[in-house]
C-alpha cells in the first residue's frame, strides 16, 4: 500500500511538471505554481515571491493577481530562504523572531506555520522563494519539504527558461527594431521627421508608452521631440510644465529626477524609465528618454535596455548624415543660384537703367517740386536695387564687400526708414513704436545698413501678419550702439532660430530665398559689430544689434 501511494505522489508529479513545463507566459505560470503548491502539500495557501534585481526588494502577486506586495531583501522568513539559499519550515511563527508580521497587518490574513523553499536558477543564485502557509492537518513534514523542493526546482528552470525564451525575443526585437529605424528614415526627411519616426519604431520595442529626444544646441537651447503610443508625435521649444499634457509633465519630471541621481552617467534604466545621452565626438548633444509600462516587472533578472544605447548612437549618426547632407544641399544650391542671380542681375541692369534715365528726364522737365522729390525717391530706390543686387553677387560668390562710411544719427535714420515702411504697416494694422532717449551716431555704410534693418522690418511685418507691433529701441554704452527690434509675431521655433544666419534658411515666409539674415550678418560682422536674434513660438522675436561708435 505505501508502495502503490509514493508512485501516485510521482505521476501526479510528472503530471505538475508537464503542465509547467507548457506555460509560456510567466504570470500564468506564477498562478499555476502558487495552485500546485497548495494542492501537492495541503496548505490554506501558496505565495511566489520573487527578488527584484533593480530595487533589490522581494515581491509578490496576492490572491487577486494584481495587488503586489513589497518587503525589504533579506527580511522575513523568505528573504533568509532566498539570501541562504536553504529550505525553512517554521511551524509557529508566533515563536520565530525571523517572521515578517508586516504582511500579516496588510493583508489582514493570519500566518500561523510556514514551509518556504528558495527559487534557483541555473548558475546557483537564488531569485526568489516559494512559501505555503497554515498546514490545513497538522504541520509541515518532512514529505511535504521533499514534495515542495521538488516544485521549487521545477519552477525555478520554468521560470528561467521562459525568461530566457523572451530574452530572445527581445534580442530578435532589437534586431528588428534597428531595421524599421533603417526603413522609416531616409535622405529626403528632416530632423523634425527622423526623430518621431525614430521613437515611434522604438516605443513598442521597449513596451513603453512615451518618449522624447532632446537636443542641446550650443547656447543651451533645448528642442523636444516627443512621441506618445496615442497622441502621436510633436515638438517642443521650453517645454512648459504647467501646460504640457499630463503624460509628457510625468516624462520631463521623472528624467530631471533621475538625471540628478545618475549624474555624468551616459545611461541608465530606473523603473518606468530608461535613458541614453547622445554624444558626438565626446560632447553631449541631447539624449533619448522612454517612459516605461508598469507592468515590465523583473523576475530572476532585469531587463536589459542596454540597446537603448545602441539606438543613440544611430540617431547621432543619423543627425550627423542629415547636417552632411543639407551642407551638400546648400552649397549645391549656393552654386546654382549664384550662376542664376548673375545673369538676372545682369538681365536687370539695361531695364533699370534705362528706367533711371527717364526718370532723370522727368525731373529735368518738369519744375513743380513736389513731382521732383517723388523723382529724388524713384532714383533712391533703383539705386538701393542696384546696390542690393551687386550685394548678393558678391556674397553668393564669396567675395568680400567694401563698407562706404558715413555719419548717421541712428534716430533720423529710422524715422526716414519707415516713412518707406508707412503704408503696409497701416494696411495691417501694425504699430510701431520708436524709442531712442539720446543722440547716438554712428560710421556705417548708408545703403547696406539699410539692407539690413530693411530685411529685420519686412520679416516681422511678415510674422506678425495683422494686428500686432514692432518696438525700435535705441541706446548706447561706451563704445557700441545697441538697436534692439522686438514684433509681436509668431516667432520661430529652436531648430529654425539656430541657422538663421544660415545661407537658405527660411521659415514661414512665401517666397523668401533664405539669404536676407545672412547677408544682414555678413554687413553687421563687416561693420566689426554683432547680430544676435532670441524667439520662441507665440511670444515674438527681437534682433539685438549692436555698432562700433567710432
Amino acid at each position: 500500500m505505501p508502495q502503490r501511494k509514493r508512485i501516485t505522489e510521482t505521476e501526479a508529479l510528472l503530471k505538475l511538471s508537464t503542465k509547467i513545463s507548457a506555460k509560456t507566459d510567466l504570470l500564468s505560470l506564477l498562478r499555476l505554481i502558487n495552485d500546485l503548491a497548495v494542492q501537492l502539500i495541503d496548505a490554506d495557501r501558496a505565495s511566489l515571491f520573487i527578488l527584484d534585481q533593480t530595487t533589490r526588494e522581494i515581491w509578490t502577486l496576492l490572491a487577486d493577481g494584481e495587488t503586489v506586495i513589497r518587503i525589504p531583501e533579506g527580511k522575513g522568513i523568505v528573504g533568509q530562504v532566498i539570501a541562504g539559499k536553504n529550505l525553512l519550515n517554521v511551524p509557529d511563527v508566533t515563536a520565530d523572531p525571523r517572521f515578517y508580521a508586516d504582511v500579516d497587518e496588510r493583508t489582514g490574513y493570519e500566518t500561523r506555520s510556514i514551509l518556504c523553499v528558495p527559487l534557483v536558477n541555473r548558475a546557483g543564485d537564488a531569485f526568489g522563494a516559494i512559501e505555503v502557509l497554515n498546514k490545513n492537518d497538522g504541520v509541515f513534514s518532512r514529505k511535504d519539504e521533499q514534495l515542495l523542493r521538488v516544485l521549487g526546482t521545477q519552477a525555478g528552470l520554468s521560470i528561467e527558461n521562459i525568461e530566457m525564451y523572451n530574452d530572445i525575443q527581445r534580442n530578435c526585437a532589437q534586431l528588428q527594431l534597428l531595421l524599421d529605424i533603417q526603413k522609416n528614415t531616409n535622405v529626403s526627411m528632416d530632423i523634425g521627421q527622423i526623430l518621431p519616426a525614430i521613437l515611434s519604431s522604438l516605443l513598442p520595442a521597449l513596451h513603453a508608452t512615451c518618449g522624447m529626444i532632446c537636443l542641446i544646441s550650443g547656447n543651451g537651447a533645448v528642442s523636444t521631440y516627443s512621441y506618445h503610443s496615442r497622441y502621436g508625435g510633436r515638438y517642443w521649444e521650453n517645454i512648459d510644465r504647467r501646460k504640457c499634457p499630463a503624460y509628457m509633465k510625468k516624462l520631463v519630471d521623472e528624467t530631471e529626477r533621475y538625471k540628478k541621481e545618475h549624474e555624468n552617467q551616459e545611461f541608465f534604466h530606473e523603473p518606468g524609465i530608461a535613458w541614453a545621452q547622445l554624444e558626438r565626438e565626446g560632447s553631449p548633444i541631447g539624449y533619448i528618454s522612454i517612459m516605461l509600462s508598469s507592468d515590465q516587472e523583473t523576475y530572476s533578472t532585469p531587463v536589459s535596455y542596454d540597446y537603448l544605447k545602441v539606438i543613440a548612437r544611430q540617431t547621432v549618426s543619423l543627425i550627423s548624415m542629415q547636417e552632411v547632407l543639407e551642407e551638400s544641399r546648400r552649397s549645391e544650391k549656393q552654386a546654382l543660384l549664384g550662376t542664376m542671380l548673375s545673369s538676372i542681375v545682369h538681365d536687370m541692369r539695361n531695364p533699370l537703367s534705362g528706367i533711371s534715365g527717364f526718370i532723370q528726364l522727368i525731373k529735368r522737365k518738369v519744375e513743380e517740386r513736389k513731382i521732383q522729390s517723388y523723382c529724388d525717391i524713384i532714383l533712391d530706390r533703383l539705386a538701393y536695387i542696384e546696390t542690393m543686387n551687386s550685394e548678393l553677387l558678391l556674397f553668393i560668390k564669396g567675395e568680400s564687400i567694401e563698407l562706404e562710411k558715413t555719419s548717421i544719427v541712428l534716430r533720423k535714420y529710422f524715422e526716414d526708414l519707415l516713412i518707406g515702411f508707412a503704408g503696409s504697416f497701416s494696411n495691417k494694422n501694425i504699430d510701431v513704436e520708436l524709442v531712442c532717449p539720446e543722440r547716438i551716431e554712428i560710421q556705417a555704410d548708408f545703403g547696406r545698413l539699410t539692407r539690413v534693418f530693411t530685411n529685420i522690418l519686412t520679416n516681422a511685418r511678415e510674422a506678425i501678419g495683422t494686428d500686432g507691433s514692432i518696438r525700435i529701441e535705441l541706446t548706447r554704452n561706451d563704445k557700441r550702439a545697441i538697436i534692439k527690434i522686438s514684433d509681436s509675431g509668431n516667432g520661430m521655433p529652436a531648430h529654425v532660430r539656430e541657422k538663421i544666419f544660415q545661407p537658405f534658411a527660411t521659415y514661414g515666409k512665401k517666397g523668401g530665398t533664405g539669404l536676407g539674415m545672412a547677408i544682414a550678418k555678413n554687413i553687421i560682422d563687416k561693420h566689426n559689430g554683432s547680430i544676435e536674434v532670441s524667439s520662441r513660438l507665440g511670444k515674438g522675436t527681437t534682433f539685438i544689434i549692436q555698432i562700433p561708435i567710432d
